[in-house]
């Protein structure tokens, strides 16, 4: 007579996932979340259907989930907007002289003509002199 073998529960999700072709992440998605409520309702019992407000929890909640995920979308297209709108003001200071609210190396407020620009970490930096000044940092320019 043949041994019967029983599997723990990850050693089945582990089959599964090497038979359908799907590897397993530790976050789900919308898509996930849509795709396992279907499968809740298809396979629920008919004699003991999801009650309305469990139906209407789960639904606000994929509602909730789709919101936070366009949030997220939407403030990662303002922080590219935010960061290029820094770099083509930083731009708009080449060739201008400027004052810094820092000091040289004699005590003096740092002040020059921005000869470059230099981006780093996303932040555009403008070289005056020897010195790499934020946009923060310069309190006057002129012509």
């Amino acid at each position: 007579m043949a041994a019967i073998t029983t599997l723990s529960d990850s050693e089945r999700i582990s089959l599964a996932n090497s038979k359908n072709g799907r590897t397993p992440t530790s976050a789900l998605d919308k898509d996930d979340f849509l795709k396992l409520l279907c499968v809740q309702l298809q396979n629920q019992d008919p004699t003991n259907p999801m009650e309305d407000m469990e139906f209407i929890a789960e639904m606000a909640q994929f509602s909730s989930l789709e919101q936070m995920v366009n949030i997220k979308e939407s403030i990662d297209g303002i922080t590219t907007q935010l960061s290029s709108n820094k770099t083509t003001q930083a731009m708009m200071y080449l060739g201008t002289n400027v004052v810094a609210d820092i000091s040289d190396d004699y005590g003096n407020p740092l002040s020059g003509t921005v000869e470059m620009i230099g981006i780093s970490d996303g932040e555009p930096y403008l070289k005056v002199g020897d010195y790499a000044l934020t946009l923060d940092q310069i309190k006057l320019a002129s012509i």
